[in-house]
């Protein structure tokens, strides 16, 4: 696995509006950050930013020229801030992005007031590599595949097929997203690939806590797992309650493919 990459030796900043003093608002047609980068990234952080409470939405990065645009991260989910409050959500994506490539960003369903901002890892240290050439998305658009923990209550429920990957990844994003309004909710998931029938566990007991509103932390994960192509991908969760509104979560995987 090529998880070599280094500290930039500066970030190129794409998204931000001078005229308005904050960042690009997103909606959900393609908004252009960048029209060329002015250097080759081998990776870089999205940053979305909120005032207010907005619907559950997924976000969507791209590159290429106008109406032809191929997304390097494919609809990863995103929930509410829940709060009044400000509020970021922050992904940190070793994927490369070319020297002199149009950057462009949308998101799933209408947010009010939500910015978003790409910091580019500046590629300017020698041997600097990056993890993936995109994501590729296994689960549903939007939702996430849901997961149900079960009646019973701290206790691992069956598995759920996720889908299956069309290319071999050397690392992925487990994506989480939860619907229900409730509050203090704990989980635990396991992502397991189909051996021969028997369900083998790549990712066991990743903590997720559920606050306020359906915020969700963490809200993607990146681990270096391999998985080989026509993989068939399963996830199951354990939760702190046994409501039923309230012990499930919508999950995704982002797998790298170099």
């Amino acid at each position: 696995m090529n998880w070599n990459v280094p500290f930039a030796g500066f970030t190129e900043e794409s998204g931000h509006n001078s005229s308005a003093s904050r960042a690009t608002a997103l909606t959900t047609s393609y908004t252009e950050f960048e029209s060329a980068t002015d250097y080759e990234w081998p990776g870089f952080t999205f940053l979305a930013t909120s005032r207010t409470v907005g619907a559950d939405t997924d976000f969507t990065i791209a590159l290429g020229a106008a109406a032809a645009e191929f997304p390097i991260v494919d609809r990863m989910l995103m929930s509410n801030g829940g709060s009044t409050y400000a509020h970021s959500r922050v992904i940190h994506c070793p994927v490369r992005v070319p020297k002199g490539s149009r950057v462009a960003v949308k998101i799933g369903t209408t947010f009010t007031t939500l910015y978003g901002q790409i910091f580019g890892w500046a590629a300017a240290m020698p041997g600097a590599c990056a993890s993936a050439a995109f994501l590729e998305r296994v689960g549903t658009a939007g939702t996430g595949v849901s997961v149900d923990a079960g009646a019973v209550l701290n206790t691992k429920g069956s598995w759920t097929s996720l889908g299956s990957n069309t290319y071999a990844w050397n690392g992925m994003f487990v994506n989480v997203l939860s619907g229900d309004s409730g509050t203090g909710v704990d989980f635990n998931v396991d992502i397991g690939i189909d051996l021969a029938g028997t369900k083998f566990i790549i990712v066991p007991d990743l903590y997720v806590t559920k606050g306020s509103g359906s915020t969700v932390n963490p809200f993607a994960v990146p681990l270096p797992c391999s998985v080989p192509a026509g993989s068939n991908l399963y996830a199951r969760i354990q939760a702190s309650t046994t409501t039923s509104t309230s012990r499930k979560l919508g999950i995704c995987l982002h797998g790298m493919v170099t």
